[in-house]
């Protein structure tokens, strides 16, 4: 059922934009290096058998591209320990 949904959810937005991209969102805050790169997160390399991941796009507008290493895009955040409630430990328990 939700395939079917998604589908008729494109089929409405080709007809109303032209294409799956919503309109309403600014070009220029789109990261168009990434805008036909499939990066795959997933362990094996079946993903890159899908028509997502190469040739030309369905938009007409670019390329495929399948990446397998996805490299880090910044550097890793200095982050605050959790507090105790996320761990889901009584608040006197340390």
């Amino acid at each position: 059922m939700l395939q079917n949904q998604w589908l008729a959810a494109i089929k409405e937005l080709d007809v109303q934009e032209g294409k799956t991209v919503l309109s309403i969102f600014s070009k220029e805050l789109e990261k168009e290096e990434f805008s036909y790169v499939f990066m795959n997160l997933s362990r094996g390399e079946e993903s890159s058998q899908g028509c997502w991941a190469s040739g030309r796009s369905m938009d007409g507008q670019g390329t495929f591209q399948y990446l397998q290493e996805v490299p880090p895009f910044a550097s890793a955040p200095k982050l605050k320990p959790a507090p105790p409630y996320i761990h889901d430990a009584p608040p006197n328990v340390k």
